[in-house]
């Protein structure tokens, strides 16, 4: 009868963890943003508030099916990127092929995961509108932001903003981005199988003698 190895539990244990934690993730994979400045600190003012409704109204859409299409160029790429590394392992792959039905359950799993990753955007989308109005007035003079917001009134603006979040899904971002993943996952894999180890150690102890 065939049986998971130990890597096989540790490496499914580690896609579901990490399928957890990508959704989120994506949503925060930001580059870290400057300081605001003291100027920019303070509740923005109605003027400059109105002028980054004005933007945000072109960068986001209102809701509906155009949200969630929106919700998915925004947090897809990089929930599917981490999945395709994850299952590329060669525990994960192996034991896909020794268990059919494992496939079906783990992509019923991921399927899913990439549904809640998008609800959990566009169920709260008058709020993350607001958010983004309120930090863009935070960072821009009224005149910035009518100058971006020119800007993606012209053709080329049009194509930027519709074509802009496809820059994280083009195949030489997704390659880098899986390789360095693959090389944490490398440097991470000795540590995650010592950690369940130790784990496993305690809880026997605890069960067969009481130990802490």
């Amino acid at each position: 009868m065939r049986i998971f190895s130990n890597r096989q539990r540790t490496a499914f244990t580690a896609l579901a963890i990490a399928l957890c934690f990508a959704a989120p993730a994506a949503a925060q994979d930001q580059p870290a943003a400057a300081e605001v400045t003291a100027d920019y600190a303070e509740q923005p003012d109605a003027a400059r508030m109105a002028a980054a409704d004005a933007l945000v109204s072109m960068i986001v859409p209102t809701g509906g099916e155009e949200a969630e299409r929106w919700a998915e160029s925004f947090a897809l790429p990089a929930f599917d990127n981490a999945t395709a590394g994850m299952m590329d392992r060669p525990e994960i792959k192996t034991a896909l092929r020794q268990f059919p039905r494992m496939r079906q359950i783990t992509e019923g799993f991921i399927g899913q995961m990439r549904a809640i990753a998008v609800q959990s955007i566009t169920s709260d989308f008058a709020a993350f509108r607001t958010a983004m109005s309120t930090a863009y007035a935070r960072r821009f003079t009224v005149d910035q932001l009518t100058t971006i917001t020119a800007f993606l009134s012209t053709d080329t603006g049009r194509v930027y903003n519709d074509r802009a979040s496809e820059i994280l899904s083009d195949d030489g971002v997704t390659a880098w981005q899986r390789a360095v993943a693959e090389r944490t996952r490398t440097a991470m894999q000795p540590l995650v199988e010592r950690y369940m180890e130790q784990v496993a150690e305690l809880v026997t102890k605890a069960e067969t003698n009481g130990g802490e």
